[in-house]
């Protein structure tokens, strides 16, 4: 993008430095083959037709010519080496001939230079793994794991996407903003992974149908849809109470059986205007339009264990001795044995996790878990981030935690890349 403010501020920087480019007339650098831009198939256009900052808006990928010169901690802007959106630098001057294109941000330049980068919203396999016993943090570089970018740091890099880092987090970052999984939670949804094995959501919960292969998609909630390039988006269609009900452990009821529905398990008396068909969502909980069965804490017998059961949640009444107690309510079906203790608590599975709004809910956060965290399945559909693997690891629970696939020349490494689980 050529910018008239931006050197005319740097032709005032040349004397102080001791050199640096020539301005014309029309702002640009003296000799720089401005009238012209390459369409990417060797054909010229007008640079008029082509991107605002003159350039072809990402059909050129070749690399900018622009370097810094000089001493000066004068910040140049940003340029396409050819493969990603980096910094010119900082110095006096920008020489080469490309200085006039030259972007203010990352975001410009990725923005002008997005169809160089290919087709980039599938997570990315990549984890940093140490090989030397530890000690080893070097910076590999920001991935995408189809929802956020994240870093990765190590003495190698493991997986089928190591060559492909990101030059930073903005340039990471700016890359995605139009994938669905950026996209779902920059308007408050909840982004669930293939690895999820789900269909897709209605109404704020999975799609009452099976699939041949489970595919990533967006949560919204009740009220909302998912539109892929857009986002989470207020539908209009009213959802169907009979899923609604299916779907949060109730059952559906004709009027036939209870013309007056129920409040807390109990039919209502048959007092009502007219008969409807309902909900019984059980002794604990009521039925909400947008939501389906929620707990009501109202109801004479509520409490935490039913409100756990009655929401497909499983409750653990812990005693000294118990295995497999957990200090409290399970985080994503894995037991909490940081702080050991004998506590009762709900474990809602793997996808879920409890709350006394909801009860057993869907969390996104049980899946693309980093390094140490608690996971659960194996292979390609582990709870782990892409490029982790889900191993055993030490301690009476034999938890799994996600971890880098171990150096293959170790001979602690087991055949499935996991570390052998210490004694």
């Amino acid at each position: 993008m050529r910018r008239v403010i931006f050197f005319l501020l740097l032709s005032g920087m040349v004397a102080a430095c001791g050199g640096g480019v020539e301005l014309s007339g029309d702002g640009t650098a003296d000799g720089e083959p401005d009238a012209t831009g390459d369409s990417g198939d060797g054909a010229d256009v007008p640079a008029d037709e082509s991107g605002s900052d003159g350039t072809d808006g990402g059909a050129d990928c070749a690399p900018m010519d622009a370097e810094p010169e000089g001493t000066c901690e004068m910040m140049l802007g940003y340029k396409w080496d050819g493969a990603h959106c980096v910094s010119v630098g900082s110095g006096c001057s920008c020489v080469g001939t490309d200085c006039g294109a030259v972007y203010d941000t990352v975001a410009e330049c990725v923005a002008a230079r997005l169809a160089c980068y290919g087709e980039v919203c599938e997570p990315q396999a990549a984890a940093g793994r140490t090989c030397d016993g530890g000690g080893c943090a070097e910076v590999i570089g920001p991935f995408w794991d189809g929802s956020r970018c994240f870093p990765t740091v190590g003495c190698e890099c493991a997986g089928a996407d190591c060559a492909a880092a990101f030059a930073s987090e903005e340039e990471c970052v700016a890359v995605h903003a139009g994938c669905d999984g950026a996209l779902c939670l920059a308007t408050d949804g909840q982004w669930f992974p293939a690895a999820a094995g789900l269909c897709g959501f209605e109404c704020g919960l999975p799609a009452d149908l099976d699939c041949f292969t489970p595919f990533a998609a967006c949560n919204c909630g009740p009220d909302r849809a998912f539109i892929s390039g857009t986002g989470c988006m207020t539908s209009g269609v009213a959802c169907d109470p009979a899923l609604l009900c299916r779907q949060t452990e109730g059952r559906w009821v004709l009027s036939s059986e209870s013309p007056c529905g129920f409040d807390c398990g109990v039919a209502n008396p048959a007092y009502c205007e007219s008969p409807f068909d309902s909900c019984d969502c059980g002794a604990n909980r009521n039925f909400d339009s947008s939501r389906g069965c929620v707990p009501d804490w109202t109801c004479a017998a509520a409490e935490r264990r039913e409100v756990c059961t009655s929401t497909g949640g499983t409750w653990h009444d812990c005693s000294p001795g118990d295995y497999g107690c957990s200090c409290g309510d399970y985080s994503c079906g894995v037991p909490n044995v940081t702080d050991p203790c004998v506590m009762p608590g709900c474990d809602c599975g793997p996808s879920r996790n409890f709350g006394s709004e909801l009860g057993c809910a869907w969390d996104d956060a049980c899946y693309g878990l980093g390094v140490g965290a608690n996971c659960h399945g194996g292979g390609s559909y582990s709870s782990c981030r892409s490029g982790l693997l889900c191993c055993s690891s030490s301690g009476a629970m034999d938890l799994q935690a996600c971890q880098a696939p171990c150096c293959p020349d170790d001979p602690s490494c087991a055949d499935d890349g996991c570390p052998l689980p210490m004694p």
